[in-house]
């Protein structure tokens, strides 16, 4: 096989490089220029190229680092380090336009941003990329025939270099480099500026995969808030359905009361799922708001294990609380931080075998309470634990279903918990089993005392009847909320629509107001006002019950005249709550 050498830089340059330089005079005295006696070519160019290297490799060095450590923007500090090393005066950058079709200017240094028409610059592009050149070089310009030269001799310059950055066939912009008072450009120079069009290529391909990035991020993140959403309009109209079954009086089976437990679960496992992923959403673009109170820790604790006891006795575990005597207070989201808990919960549960145990146990030091969740069973994972809370949302999202959700909430437990000022770990116990530890500060002021609550069989005898429309465009959820609310003894009207919930209210005069936000016609901020500005309405109950979370709409909700804001699918205890808690007028 033939031996064939690579090409030289120079030999590179120039075959990427379109040189358009009138023809040089030839000496005076006919005679070949710079010669020696014994007719060698001198070496004084040689020498002089030489000497200079150390000082174009620190150029190129000081520009690599600017470029490529960076980002595009540092275009100007690189044009700063190369405008004096090459007698350059003035830079012009231009990148495609959304559609791709056009430039427009990006960066301009030594011209007005007018000076330079993007169309001419765009054309030689283009025309650089048919020829599959990367630089246009346009030298004595006073000289010049070619007819891409009268934009720049007309601006008052002596030379012009304009390179199209283009990688893989896809053109990422075009720059111009122009000088006043410098003729021509030596081949050194044409290699410093074609390295460094490759390095400015990089950047911005580099800026262009960011902003795609970015971009899809943002979209991944809207679908799985819409996801959320969607996911819970339909949960609205099961959830009660089942209650209205139940509030049938009639004896059940096992069977049956298997089957709605099964029901229930399901339903509050789908509803979790909603909250983590929209949640999720708001901790990566930091718009999670908690809404903290004081509280103690074995409420926090007794809320979580209410929420995790269905799936508990789902996989015959035994969940045990073992909690110090005396009160320990928080400054927390006791629902948030309630949510954290079980999802340790669960994801302990997950992690070994039917039939086992879990400790949940807290120990206070230091300004810290330390609250353990400890599985002890035969463990059915060999799951890094120390990489746990290091997965993504995205990964979690993906991977979650095929680990049979162990992994699903991780990360949003450590975001919750940080928020509250305290952290997360896990380890292995002795037998292999997970074990977590969450530290969190103590607030040493007591929490408000908590009002005993009635159960819900004594809030329904003590329920008088109220006048209650709902307005929600989803029929579904509207008549099955209805239908709950006839059977506590209500008088209920509905109204699909904002527009035909404020006229309805105008003649009901309701004691309570229900209300979707999302509504065709007028939405539910806009109804909530216009209701609000009625004198009638100022002892009526509103109430927003929407699919989206609390950390999107629920200072708007407030603004807008809501008394509460509830999450879909609303729980028929609160419901219960809520009703009984309000007077008729």
């Amino acid at each position: 096989m033939p031996f064939r050498m690579k090409r030289k830089t120079p030999e590179i340059v120039g075959a990427t490089t379109e040189r358009r330089t009138p023809p040089a005079h030839e000496p005076s005295d006919g005679k070949a220029a710079r010669r020696s006696a014994d007719g060698r070519p001198a070496r004084d160019s040689t020498m002089q190229a030489e000497a200079n290297l150390p000082g174009k490799l620190d150029l190129l060095r000081g520009c690599a680092e600017v470029l490529l450590c960076g980002d595009a923007a540092g275009v100007d500090r690189a044009f700063a380090k190369l405008a004096p090393a090459l007698e350059l005066d003035a830079m012009a950058v231009f990148v495609p336009m959304d559609d791709g079709r056009a430039l427009a200017l990006d960066t301009v240094v030594g011209l007005s941003g007018s000076a330079l028409s993007a169309t001419s610059v765009g054309a030689i592009a283009a025309d650089l990329r048919r020829a599959e050149r990367r630089t246009l070089v346009l030298e004595s310009l006073a000289h010049n025939a070619d007819s891409r030269a009268t934009a720049f001799r007309d601006l008052g310059f002596t030379s012009a270099v304009v390179s199209a950055l283009a990688i893989g066939g896809k053109l990422l912009g075009a720059v111009v480099l122009a000088a006043r008072s410098k003729e021509r450009f030596s081949a050194a120079e044409l290699t410093v500026i074609d390295t460094l069009m490759c390095y400015l290529a990089a950047a911005y391909e580099r800026r262009e995969l960011t902003r795609h990035r970015h971009d899809s991020e943002h979209r991944k993140r809207e679908f799985l808030t819409v996801l959320a959403h969607e996911l819970r309009n339909p949960l609205a109209p099961v959830r009660n359905a089942l209650e209205i079954i139940r509030a049938d009086d009639r004896a059940r089976s096992p069977v049956e009361h298997s089957a709605y437990a099964m029901i229930e679960r399901q339903l509050q496992q789908i509803g979790r799922l909603a909250d983590d992923l929209l949640d999720a959403n708001q901790v990566v673009l930091g718009h999670v708001e908690l809404a903290k109170q004081r509280v103690l820790i074995d409420a926090v604790v007794e809320r979580a294990a209410a929420q995790s006891r269905p799936w508990i006795e789902a996989a015959r575990h035994k969940l045990v609380i073992d909690l110090p005597r005396e009160a320990i207070a928080l400054d927390a989201d006791p629902k948030r931080l309630a949510r954290a808990l079980s999802n340790l919960i669960n994801n302990a549960a997950r992690r070994m075998e039917r039939g086992g145990r879990i400790v949940v146990s807290a120990k206070a030091a230091n300004g810290f309470v330390a609250v353990f969740i400890r599985a002890r069973g035969r463990a059915v994972s060999d799951e890094k634990l120390s990489e746990v809370f290091a997965e993504t949302v995205g990964s979690e999202v993906a991977e979650g279903p095929s680990r049979g959700g162990v992994t699903a909430g991780m990360t949003l437990v450590k975001h919750l918990v940080e928020l509250h000022g305290g952290a997360v770990t896990a380890h292995r116990g002795a037998d292999g089993v997970a074990e977590f530890e969450v530290r969190l500060p103590i607030v040493h002021a007591p929490p408000a005392s908590r009002p005993a609550q009635a159960s819900v069989e004594a809030s329904v005898e003590t329920t008088v009847p109220h006048r209650i429309l709902i307005a929600d465009d989803n029929a579904d959820s509207a008549e099955s909320m209805g239908m709950l609310l006839r059977l506590m003894g209500n008088d209920v009207r509905i109204a699909s629509d904002g527009l035909e919930a404020v006229e309805q209210a105008a003649s009901f005069q309701p004691d309570i107001v229900l209300m979707d936000i999302g509504m065709p016609r007028l939405d539910g901020y806009e109804a909530a006002r216009r209701i609000r500005n009625q004198d009638w309405s100022r002892d009526t109950l509103l109430v927003a019950v929407t699919g989206w979370g609390p950390s999107d709409d629920s200072e708007e909700a407030t603004a807008a005249g809501f008394d509460h804001h509830f999450t879909k699918p609303l729980d028929p205890a609160e419901l219960r709550r809520l009703v009984s808690g309000t007077r008729p007028h």
